[in-house]
């Protein structure tokens, strides 16, 4: 259910009664929902990323190692040490998971096996963002650039160039690459030509990560916001304010959004801005979160991973 691609939350525009109700009826069962935490110790040095695909979570580490767990129960299926040194991003599609790094490089890994299929170089700085979408791989640097990667050839087809400092999270949906830096800004580009189309700007300190669904963009910031943008005309429709202290990383999924914080807590929002649940069980930062149906997966600098399934 991607809710959030059937209409604008612009309060010029009237949301459907009809969807009204749908979305009223999911973020409730938010709020009223008993969530069920499992932890593994995952780790030997806080873990940096986490990505999910079905029953399998992936995970990287300061530690410079990639681990993939079974969900269902917690079992560490491999390790992957290809990386010389911290283990920034992780992602996963199908079969294929990529990895970008503190080595300044990206790796191609395949689930099953375990083996590192290419290595792509090219950034001349940390790389703290990957994601793959068909035969595509963006990578965005502290080198402030972003990279655009063919999957099964390594090519590096396209360089986007605009931001002024750290490039700290990008996502794709489509045609659409959106990028966060340490400038502050969002920028919204085009795969097919790496044409800017917007830049939007609205928070007061780093962008540290992005996320899209339909035509809605969340940011997270060290301003300590969450904003929600409309991705064809560059609003912000809302801040969210709540965290205390610097946000890591937003997730969102149909009407729900997920952010994790230097506050230690992880907070459950609805598309309208609501907070619905607090999450407190950190006693270090928290690094990473992303959604997935009824399951949320969080990591920290506490070296673990954290499970919270919907009953």
């Amino acid at each position: 259910m991607d809710i959030v691609q059937s209409y604008n939350i612009n309060s010029k525009n009237k949301i459907p009664k009809n969807l009204m109700i749908t979305i009223l009826k999911y973020t409730k069962s938010w709020i009223n929902a008993e969530l069920t935490r499992t932890i593994i110790s995952a780790h030997i040095r806080l873990v940096n990323s986490v990505a999910i695909l079905g029953d399998i979570i992936i995970s990287g580490s300061d530690d410079n190692t990639i681990k993939i767990w079974d969900l269902n129960t917690g079992e560490c299926l491999k390790i992957l040490k290809d990386h010389e040194d911290s283990v920034s991003s992780v992602g996963i599609s199908g079969d294929i998971i990529v990895s970008g790094s503190d080595d300044k490089s990206i790796k191609i890994l395949d689930l099953n096996t375990g083996e590192c299929l290419k290595t792509l170089k090219g950034h001349t700085d940390y790389v703290r963002s990957v994601v793959i979408l068909g035969d595509i791989i963006v990578s965005g640097s502290w080198d402030s650039t972003i990279k655009i990667w063919d999957l099964n050839t390594g090519e590096c087809l396209k360089t986007l160039k605009g931001h002024t400092s750290r490039v700290n999270s990008v996502t794709i949906s489509g045609n659409i690459i959106v990028s966060g830096s340490d400038d502050k800004t969002i920028k919204i580009w085009t795969v097919r030509n790496g044409e800017c189309l917007k830049t939007l700007k609205s928070h007061t300190n780093r962008v540290r990560s992005v996320a899209i669904s339909g035509n809605i963009i969340v940011s997270g910031s060290w301003d300590s916001t969450i904003k929600i943008w409309d991705l064809k005309t560059g609003e912000c429709l809302k801040t969210l304010t709540g965290h205390t202290d610097w946000i890591n990383s937003v997730a969102i999924s149909g009407d729900i959004i997920v952010s994790g914080s230097w506050d230690k807590t992880i907070k459950i929002w609805n598309i309208r801005g609501e907070c619905l649940k607090t999450l407190t069980c950190y006693v270090y930062s928290v690094r990473s979160v992303v959604i997935s149906k009824d399951i949320i997966v969080s990591v920290s600098s506490d070296k673990t991973i954290k499970i919270w399934s919907k009953n």
